[in-house]
């Protein structure tokens, strides 16, 4: 059995394999592959941004609204920088078919900018975290030194209260012993003892109260800055080491976030050997010549379509100057007429006559023919050969065929009468108005005259 090629009839299945057999075109399909680096990258920058903030502002609406503003951004620049790198690479393709195409490097001068932005804003966001790990290295490693342990163990036992009160005791002793020994070298006792009694007596320091020493239970500034100082030599160039890694991986997730449309790139460049090369060749002209025709053929319709118009607005100029030159031929042979009806007295009301006053309607609708050679040739002076049909509606061109009963009433005869007429279309107000206007529209354009009844100057 014989089957149709779906070619021959199906359009979309020739784009479909068009689109699956593009070489110089670097597609846009970004999945999981794509996104995870992209959004890994994002909490990074995004982190670093928390941190600083947070220096700032304390209002968490402010610091995550600002986020939020911030990663919408990203992502938004993220999806040009895409679009450019594929413009970029595609017409790097086109160039390896067709010679004369242009690369695109304004796209890869774009692409290069926003992908510097996004590794500048990695790097802030690993420059804020790598602080934010060395202080919490540097704090592990005090906290749980056994330095610091001893110190707060000693500061939480009340040990220092005591020394404190033992050195204040021993000075308030030595003190006591040495106004005491004044006294008796001043005063010795078997001859002053009195006096020597009154000297000792004068002593008035008090001894410390262990009561009222007041020490804190944890490590004091001082050891802990001393500790943190330590520290930091034993975790120097930790952070530097940091920020390198940050640096290494922002550029490994930026390659990842576009590694799809290079590894596109490579493996349609290596599809493109010169058997490749040459079809695609024929294929782009094969289309730039359908584009080309298809263009031209637009335009040679669009020229006729002009030219019609022309033709019509001409023709409807010329329509309206015939029109407007019957008028006045109408009123024109009308005038040449009026001399004649005063001479032969045609005219029946005598009063209108003073003045070289003439009725003109008496004068053309009462002129009596005493021939048919005369009625004739009176006919064929007027006759305008066939009716415009353009000037009336449908309505009035069906009354025009019953007056003319359908092309049966020739030039010069009387047209069917008005009562046959109405009792075709029914007699009302409305159809009679209608035919009324219509005879008046006729003697208007000189297709019909009237003595006693409507007479044709033309045939249908």
């Amino acid at each position: 059995m014989i089957t149709k090629n779906p070619l021959d009839n199906d359009y979309s299945v020739i784009q479909q394999l068009n689109q699956d057999n593009s070489i110089s075109e670097i597609e846009v399909n970004r999945g999981i592959s794509s996104y995870f680096p992209i959004f890994i990258s994002l909490g990074i920058t995004l982190y670093g941004m928390y941190l600083f903030l947070s220096t700032i502002t304390t209002n968490e609406n402010i610091i995550y609204g600002t986020l939020g503003f911030i990663g919408a951004v990203i992502l938004f620049i993220e999806n040009h920088r895409t679009e450019s790198l594929a413009d970029f690479l595609s017409s790097k393709l086109t160039k390896e078919i067709h010679e004369e195409t242009k690369i695109s490097y304004f796209a890869l001068l774009v692409s290069a900018v926003i992908t510097t932005l996004f590794i500048s804003l990695d790097l802030f966001g690993a420059y804020q975290s790598s602080d934010k790990i060395e202080r919490l290295l540097i704090e592990g490693i005090v906290t749980n030194s056994k330095e610091y342990k001893l110190l707060d163990d000693k500061a939480k036992s009340g040990a220092e209260a005591n020394t404190i009160y033992n050195n204040r005791l021993a000075s308030y002793n030595q003190a006591k012993r040495e106004h005491y020994k004044s006294c008796d070298d001043s005063w010795q006792i078997r001859r002053y003892r009195t006096k020597n009694t009154q000297c000792k007596e004068k002593f008035r320091q008090s001894p410390p109260e262990q009561s009222s020493i007041k020490v804190s239970n944890t490590v004091s500034t001082n050891d802990y800055k001393s500790l943190e100082h330590n520290a930091k030599n034993t975790i120097n160039g930790y952070k530097d080491l940091f920020f390198y890694v940050f640096f290494g991986f922002s550029v490994l997730l930026n390659y990842f976030a576009v590694s799809t449309l290079i590894n596109q790139f490579r493996y349609k460049m290596r599809e493109l050997t010169e058997d490749v090369s040459q079809e695609l060749r024929n294929r782009w002209e094969l289309l730039h010549n359908e584009k080309l025709n298809k263009l031209k053929e637009s335009t040679r319709i669009q020229q006729e379509k002009t030219h019609e118009k022309s033709i019509i607005d001409v023709a409807i100029e010329e329509l309206h100057y015939d029109i407007k030159l019957a008028k006045n031929y109408k009123a024109l042979s009308a005038m040449q007429r009026v001399p004649v009806a005063i001479t032969n007295g045609e005219s029946n009301n005598q009063s209108s006559n003073r003045g070289g006053f003439v009725n003109l309607s008496k004068v053309v609708d009462t002129k009596q023919y005493n021939t048919d050679e005369e009625l004739n040739g009176n006919t064929e002076r007027y006759n305008t050969d066939t009716i415009n049909y353009s000037l009336f509606d449908d309505k009035e061109i069906e009354l025009i065929s019953l007056l003319w009963d359908n092309g049966n009433i020739p030039n010069g005869s009387q047209l069917v009468k008005r009562d046959i007429v109405l009792d075709s279309i029914g007699h009302n107000k409305s159809n009679a108005n209608r035919l009324r206007d219509l005879y008046s529209k006729l003697l208007e354009l000189d297709y019909i005259y009237k003595k006693v009844a409507y007479y044709s100057r033309v045939a249908i």
